[in-house]
């Protein structure tokens, strides 16, 4: 049996799906790298759908409270969305260049899960969630000669 979309998500909760939710959810299920909202907003406007600010933070804040997307932030003040990862999905990192603000997932290892476990060991503190961002720059900018 095939996992549900996010419209079927939405749907078997028995909210609506207005214009600009079912745009957002497109834009999440297309692209797999974090997304600001003003980067959202000016997506909106690509596709001719107008929308202000305000709108796409109560989008975002309600696909958040459905556990459609997850918020993340890099250190540079701008909250960033990207889908939420289910339990049983590989969860992920970013690389982000310093340079050009790109961004990359990254998997996870078993080396980290294994660390977590022995976090648990040594400290008996159960971790719950875990932040690992690497920051630095990407292939792309070295050969333009960005410099660490």
């Amino acid at each position: 049996m095939r996992p549900p979309t996010l419209v079927e998500t939405i749907r078997k909760n028995g909210h609506k799906l207005t214009r600009l939710r079912l745009l957002l959810l497109r834009y999440f299920s297309e692209h797999n790298l974090p997304v600001s909202a003003a980067e959202l907003l000016q997506f909106a406007e690509t596709k001719k759908v107008l929308v202000n600010k305000t709108s796409i933070y109560r989008e975002l804040e309600f696909l958040m409270s459905q556990r459609v997307i997850k918020e993340v932030h890099f250190g540079d003040r701008t909250s960033r969305f990207e889908l939420y990862e289910n339990e049983d999905e590989d969860h992920h990192h970013h690389l982000i260049c310093t340079h050009c603000r790109g961004i990359q997932g990254v998997g996870c290892t078993d080396q980290l899960k294994r660390h977590e476990q022995k976090v648990y060991q040594q400290h008996q503190f159960a971790v719950t969630r875990h932040l690992l961002e690497f920051f630095g720059i990407c292939r792309e900018c070295q050969k333009k000669g960005a410099k660490l």
